[in-house]
């Protein structure tokens, strides 16, 4: 923006004294005999040189350009940051006076209270699940059973055998005269007892250590939080 009318332009800058009326400017009303406000040529002075003192500032030579304020802010802007500086940006490319940095991605961001500026972490933002891990008696902790339904076979039935000795008759078993009389020699057995159990007690061995356990974690392209593109940038 240049310092350029249409027509009657004076050589020397209007003075404040000619803005006398301040406050707010208002379009007038005729029937209330309120005149519209009028705004002399220091105001118009004023708005010109706010513009021209920032274009100068930003060392750009005034021009008949809509842009060159819009450029001067932002070349101002650009100088208050130290080159080298980086910073995140959600666009698709870096902004004019900055490039764009392409080591860093597929990066979560981490808030620190130590010196800023690093990386780190082993696997990236990408599918993520957990592996089984199969559990051995060191992974257990430490215990015991007790007898539970467990119970001792009944066994242990049994019988005697002994020999019966007749001297009577009749008898039909073999005949033995050695003695003058007569004998007979029958085998026989005894009833069946002894037929017993055996309660159990206590528990089972104590087993299993307690020990610690991991499961391995594999990633794929299944799963990714909601995220938001951004790029880093350095000031050029």
């Amino acid at each position: 923006m240049r310092r350029a009318y249409k027509s009657g332009a004076a050589a020397v800058a209007p003075g404040a004294t000619q803005a006398t009326s301040e406050g707010f400017p208002t379009e007038g009303d005729v029937a209330n005999a309120v005149p519209a406000t009028v705004p002399g040529p220091y105001w118009f002075h004023a708005v010109t040189e706010a513009i021209v003192t920032v274009v100068e500032q930003a060392g750009l030579e005034p021009a008949d350009d809509p842009n060159q304020f819009r450029d001067a802010i932002l070349a101002l802007l650009g100088g208050y940051i130290p080159q080298g500086t980086r910073m995140v940006f959600h666009q698709a490319a870096a902004p004019t006076g900055w490039t764009k940095i392409t080591d860093i991605n597929d990066r979560l961001l981490r808030v620190v209270s130590s010196d800023g500026g690093g990386t780190g972490g082993n696997w990236e933002i990408s599918g993520i699940s957990v592996g089984g891990t199969e559990l051995t008696i060191a992974h257990l902790p430490a215990h015991s059973h007790a007898a539970g339904t467990l119970a001792a076979v009944s066994d242990g039935a049994h019988t005697h055998s002994y020999t019966r000795v007749f001297t009577t008759a009749p008898f039909n078993g073999p005949i033995d005269n050695s003695g003058g009389d007569q004998y007979r020699n029958a085998g026989s057995n005894t009833g069946t007892a002894g037929d017993h159990t055996h309660s159990i007690s206590g528990s089972t061995a104590e087993t299993g250590e307690g020990s610690e356990h991991n499961h391995p974690i594999s990633a794929d392209a299944n799963w990714r939080p909601a995220y938001a593109d951004v790029i880093v940038c350095s000031k050029d």
